[in-house]
């Protein structure tokens, strides 16, 4: 096993065109079996927790950290530690301090101009490390197993070039039509809208919400990321 910078492991990804698994966890057994399927993949992989499993696991950030190192001491994979949807800069600072890779400042429920600042304010207190931000509404509610109901919100090429700009992101999470949680209905990915995104804008993008997309969009999106 081996924790490397989330930047880097994107980098290449974006580079050869594949895409990098992200999977929240948050107990030894699920790790331990993310990361077997990975190395017998031969694929990097982004462990990721969220304040709101953590909270109700009563996990400390510092406890992920040392669980994924007992996790993987026998696997042979590539592995970067995430912090996914945090919403309160508080916790996205202690996830900084506890050794995450990367971490994610959710601000798409915010005004666009309070989304950017908080970010950008992010940003600077991140240094080097690799920060993760939205854009647009994607739906369902993280850490629910309950889709959420509501109109859907997609990313703003406009926008997001200037969030990019202003708050130097590393990656964007974008909204597609993608949702959290468990899908009502099959999804109808707006590859549209993804094209544009990744023509304006010179970073990953990540897409939530990526677990029951139909094998026919896998394909799509691999064509795309070898396009792009």
């Amino acid at each position: 096993m081996r924790i490397v910078n989330t930047r880097e492991m994107l980098k290449k990804a974006k580079k050869s065109g594949y895409a990098v698994p992200a999977v929240n966890v948050d107990q030894f057994d699920s790790t331990a079996a993310v990361l077997r399927v990975c190395e017998r993949l031969r694929v990097p992989v982004i462990i990721q927790l969220s304040p709101v499993q953590a909270l109700s696991k009563g996990l400390a950030y510092k406890n992920l950290i040392r669980m994924i190192e007992a996790a993987g001491a026998e696997f042979d994979v590539d592995i970067a530690v995430h912090l996914d949807h945090g919403i309160d800069p508080a916790d996205v600072k202690k996830a900084i301090e506890s050794g995450f890779t990367s971490v994610m400042f959710d601000g798409s429920r915010l005004s666009f101009q309070d989304n950017k600042r908080i970010t950008s304010e992010i940003r600077a207190y991140c240094g080097e490390l690799p920060l993760e931000g939205e854009l647009g509404v994607v739906g369902g509610q993280e850490g629910s197993r309950i889709d959420g109901v509501g109109e859907m919100l997609y990313t703003d090429v406009e926008e997001a070039a200037e969030y990019v700009r202003d708050s130097r992101v590393d990656f964007l999470a974008v909204a597609i039509d993608n949702s959290h949680g468990i899908y009502r209905q099959r999804p109808e990915i707006n590859f549209a809208v993804l094209e544009k995104l990744n023509s304006a804008l010179d970073l990953p993008l990540v897409l939530h919400g990526a677990s029951e997309l139909s094998e026919d969009d896998g394909k799509k999106f691999q064509l795309r990321l070898r396009r792009f």
